[in-house]
């Protein structure tokens, strides 16, 4: 009786292997007493070493380029001492939508904002993302899996520190 073949399966996509070079720069400061300023940057080039279909091909959903920048102040004196506005973009470079690179999802950019007021151990905030509620497509996983990125989304939140 011979015994039945072996055979290594290795799938299409989402296999193999992944080489990725970049670099990525982060920065907080505050530039005068309760005005802050953060920013990222992230530059990946992402190249799959070891896969049946996609060989020297970038990874579907990794961007090349990623870029974030938020500022927030917060009144320090006065009667609304405690109040804090703040806002942000968010960028993110357009990525393959397949593992053949045959189709590119686009870059996007979406702003967000804050407003907040802290008063002794009470923090009441308001968080909104994607304020202008703008319609992308997040990811793609091939022809027929796309997905667009959450819309507008506003977060109320009481908080109480002890």
């Amino acid at each position: 009786m011979s015994s039945p073949s072996r055979r290594r399966f290795t799938p299409p996509s989402r296999g193999g292997q992944v080489n990725s070079r970049g670099i990525e720069l982060e920065g907080t400061a505050t530039l005068i007493e309760g005005f802050n300023v953060r920013g990222a940057y992230s530059y990946i080039d992402a190249v799959v070493t070891e896969d049946p279909v996609s060989v020297g091909k970038a990874p579907t959903t990794v961007p090349l380029n990623r870029f974030a920048l938020w500022t927030d102040y917060t009144l320090q004196s006065g009667p609304l001492a405690g109040v804090q506005v703040g806002g942000g973009v968010r960028y993110v470079g357009s990525t393959f939508g397949d593992d053949a690179n045959t189709f590119k999802v686009p870059a996007s950019t979406a702003v967000d904002a804050l407003l907040a007021y802290t008063k002794d151990n009470y923090r009441l905030a308001l968080n909104v993302t994607n304020i202008a509620d703008t319609r992308y497509v997040a990811a793609c996983y091939g022809y027929t899996s796309c997905f667009y990125a959450e819309g507008r989304k506003a977060i109320a939140k009481l908080t109480y520190r002890w």
